[in-house]
Order: C-alpha cells, then structure tokens, then sequence
C-alpha cells in the first residue's frame, strides 16, 4: 500500500484487528536477511516481508501466495516461529496489530520485486542493529539468535 497512513486511518475508522503473515527469509548462509521497503510510505523503515491473512487462508498459504505476488519466488521451506503483538499509537489512537512469523526459505535468491515502489534488499545480520527494521522487538531476537526460542512477544508504544 503506498499510503502508510492511510491504511492506519482504515484500521481505526472499522476499529479492525488485521492479522498478518511475516516472512523471516535467510539468504543460503545465513548472513543476511531479505527486507522489504515501502519507497512511498512517508516514513523511511524496513519491515518483513508479508502481508494480510485473508478469510479462510491459513498462515501457511497467506505467506505462499505474498511471496509469489511480491517476489515471484516460491516457498520451499515453512517453519512457523511466534506470534507479535503490535500496539502502535497513530493519531492518538491505538491499534492492535497480530503479526505471526515464520522462517521461510526460497528455491532461489535472485529476488526482484514485483510490486511497484517496493524494494526487497538483503542486509547483513551484522548491520540490522543500526537498521530501522520493525519491530524492532523481532530484529533484535535475530541479532541475537533467540528468534527460535520465542514464542509470544508484546511491542508496545510505537508512534507513527
């Protein structure tokens, strides 16, 4: 969506939950994470790849059908990892955000964006802590390594 802002207006006008899907993808030596970048939000932040469930669509197939229409590349790998709890402060209200992760591997890593002002670069591992990556509560469990011991994290005050 290129207007941030105006889906977080959508959200508070139908005082909506919106779960969603998120992609933690490797690069083969694990050095690297693939992000995603809005060139149009007003804001300039990475997030992971991924997007809304739709109804009646499992975790699993949402992320299988993200990837094909964001990067044309196929999941060859699913492993769910935990669940994040969004609170993020937009306009004086709160919204509500639930985002599932999962660790997903590509038959290849040659990715080119198909989506119009969206970007999907790889950055290291080692330059993540210094990277504008939300939330910053998962970016921070991958520099450390203990994204595999998560189950339920809680990312709370976040202002737009």
């Amino acid at each position: 969506m290129p207007d941030d802002h105006e889906f977080f207006r959508r959200l508070i006008e139908n005082k909506q939950h919106r779960p969603s899907a998120r992609a933690i993808i490797f690069d083969n030596s694990r050095q690297r994470i693939l992000v995603e970048m809005n060139s149009d939000a007003r804001e300039k932040y990475v997030n992971f790849p991924g997007g809304g469930i739709k109804l009646g669509e499992t975790i699993e197939e949402c992320l299988h059908r993200e990837m094909i229409e964001e990067l044309d590349a196929k999941i060859t790998h699913f492993e769910y990892l935990f669940l994040v709890e969004n609170f993020i402060t937009f306009q004086g209200e709160v919204i509500h955000g639930i985002e599932h992760y999962c660790k997903v591997e590509f038959e290849r890593e040659d990715i080119v964006s198909q989506m119009a002002g969206f970007e999907f670069p790889w950055i290291a591992i080692s330059d993540l802590i210094e990277t504008d990556l939300r939330p910053a509560i998962v970016r921070d469990r991958i520099v450390d390594g203990t994204y595999h011991d998560t189950r339920h994290l809680i990312s709370r005050n976040i202002a737009l």
